[in-house]
């Protein structure tokens, strides 16, 4: 018995050192069991049928990328039933490596570690749940060998062929030494990445309304040079979990790079909706804010790439508030993406608005030198080339200052500001046959770019 109360406090206990660390918010309500969130279910060991309703919420939540609120939910299922190993599997998922781990603070693999260690020490497990929880160990201690985790799911998934989460969570597994670049330039796919494919494929021919292998799917074929292998995955990804705002955004990948922008628009328009109802009924914010600031980016993005520019003054309303309420807790975060108000205004053609724009008063170099390029691009649209140069020549002097190898979504930021300067150049050209060249450059740039949603850079130069 004590070991089993042992087990529950454990999982409680870190729980709230990484509730502490995400610095969760005074109003944050209970969690509870929330509608909207579809029908899927993994059965687990135990005879609580609460606990396997918060479990099965956790799973969704955790394919939804909602990670905190999959821990609520999965440390629920602990409380309600002390003998189930599978809510640490769960709590380890949540706190462990996923797609974007690099750029997200909740991912804490010590934490995620010592919650697989917990659920493995429980006695009496079944051996499914062991190979569950090993698959999670074999991360342990710091992701530094991906391809143990590989071997671990893989032996999950033989083990468990009719279950379509094992499969789905191995193809996971597979995809997340390359995490966004499943595909180069050339559209050559990385190691793992085609047999990745083939078994979320295959999951869903069986299970075509599994939401994880869906929202998988459509990373994997995003960046392929025939992303619209996965418009069956994001027409079902509209309707079957609607209460989870990033699966609601989910099909704006596909529709995005496909060029529907104003489905894209629409569908994320939708998702922002669904995460303000969401911060509203949790109280929780956290860690998951930056996937509602996501939804706007590709709001912005379509909109401007659309030409409709009461929407798009629209979109930076939004966007500037949203990133306000965020200045002193998220400031990279807010930085990065207050540099793409301005040049979504250059999209349009408001090259009055842009010029209108007061100074940043941030010490960010990356953040005064875009103001600098956006006012360069305006002036030389209003054919004011004298003005144009001197805003060029502050922008290349700062650039001089900006960190280079400081991420960029999922570039670099050198590579970046190397496009920007070559584009200035080309506006700036004292003979045609001069900015052909930087023109040349410039596509060339953003050629070798890594792919993002939404593109790195706010237009083709094509």
């Amino acid at each position: 018995m004590r070991k089993i109360v042992a087990f529950v406090l454990s999982c409680t206990a870190l729980f709230a050192q990484h509730e502490h660390a995400a610095e969760a918010a005074a109003d944050e309500k209970p969690v509870a069991l929330y509608a909207g969130l579809g029908s899927w279910h993994h059965p687990i060991s135990t005879s609580n049928v609460e606990a396997q309703k918060y479990f099965d919420q956790g799973l969704i939540l955790l394919y939804s990328f909602n990670r905190y609120e999959a821990l609520r939910s999965f440390r629920k299922a602990a409380e309600l039933d002390s003998h189930g190993a599978m809510p640490c599997w769960g709590m380890a998922m949540a706190l462990g490596p996923y797609l974007n781990m690099d750029m997200d603070p909740s991912y804490q693999i010590k934490d995620s570690c010592d919650a697989a260690k917990t659920g493995l020490a429980l006695q009496n497990i079944s051996e499914t749940d062991r190979g569950w929880l090993n698959g999670a160990a074999a991360r342990c201690p710091d992701y530094s060998d991906p391809g143990r985790y590989i071997g671990a799911m893989r032996e999950v998934a033989a083990h468990n062929p009719d279950d379509p989460d094992a499969q789905t969570l191995y193809a996971e597994a597979l995809i997340l030494p390359v995490r966004w670049h499943c595909y180069d330039q050339h559209g050559k796919a990385a190691s793992g990445v085609p047999e990745a494919g083939g078994i979320l494929e295959s999951v869903l021919r069986r299970f075509p309304n599994h939401p994880g292998a869906n929202h998988l799917y459509i990373h994997v074929v995003e960046a392929s040079p025939t992303p619209e292998r996965a418009i069956p995955s994001a027409q079902r990804l509209m309707g079957i979990v609607p209460a989870a705002g990033h699966m609601v955004h989910m099909p704006g990948h596909i529709w995005l790079v496909l060029g529907d922008f104003n489905t894209a628009a629409a569908v994320n328009e939708r998702a922002a909706q669904v995460d303000r109802e969401y911060f509203a009924k949790t109280g929780v914010i956290g860690s998951y804010y930056p996937y509602y600031l996501h939804n706007l980016q590709f709001i912005l993005y379509s909109r401007a790439m659309q030409g409709r520019v009461a929407e798009t003054n629209a979109a930076v309303a939004q966007m500037t508030a949203a990133i306000r309420s965020v200045m002193d807790t998220m400031p990279e975060m807010a930085d990065f993406l207050s540099g793409s108000i301005p040049t979504t205004e250059l999209r349009v053609y408001q090259w009055d608005e842009v010029l209108a724009r007061e100074r940043p008063r941030s010490d960010s170099a990356l953040r005064i030198s875009l103001w600098h390029y956006t006012r360069a691009v305006a002036f030389a649209g209003r054919a004011q080339l004298d003005e144009a140069r001197q805003e060029q020549t502050e922008f290349e002097s700062l650039c001089k200052k900006v960190d280079r190898s400081a991420p960029w979504d999922t570039n670099k930021t050198g590579d970046v500001m190397d496009l920007a300067s070559a584009i200035l150049k080309a506006r700036v050209a004292v003979s045609r046959a001069a900015a052909i060249e930087y023109w040349r450059r410039a596509v060339e740039l953003q050629d070798a770019l890594a792919y993002g949603e939404p593109p790195a850079w706010y237009y083709p130069v094509r």
